[in-house]
């Protein structure tokens, strides 16, 4: 299981990573399918920013520009 330590701050399509999806435990594909479906927003102009959705207070601050802990998905 990922820990706090194991952010990439900035990922693009070229960013190696070693994930391991459980499709018991999520149903959304893993964070690998996320990154890759936000970079394809990101190339249309949208900015991608994943969020730890148990941490309300993140989200809240991405919303309002506040700087906050996530990844920032970029196009290559």
């Amino acid at each position: 299981m990922a820990d706090e330590s194991d952010l990439i701050e900035r990922w693009s399509p070229s960013v190696e990573y070693g994930g391991v999806h459980n499709s018991e435990i999520d149903v959304t594909g893993g964070i690998g399918l996320k990154a890759i479906r936000g970079s394809e927003v990101a190339a249309s102009g949208v900015d991608v920013f994943i969020i730890n959705g148990e941490k309300p207070q993140r989200l809240f601050d991405a919303c309002k520009g506040i700087s906050t802990r996530g990844t920032q998905i970029f196009t290559e």
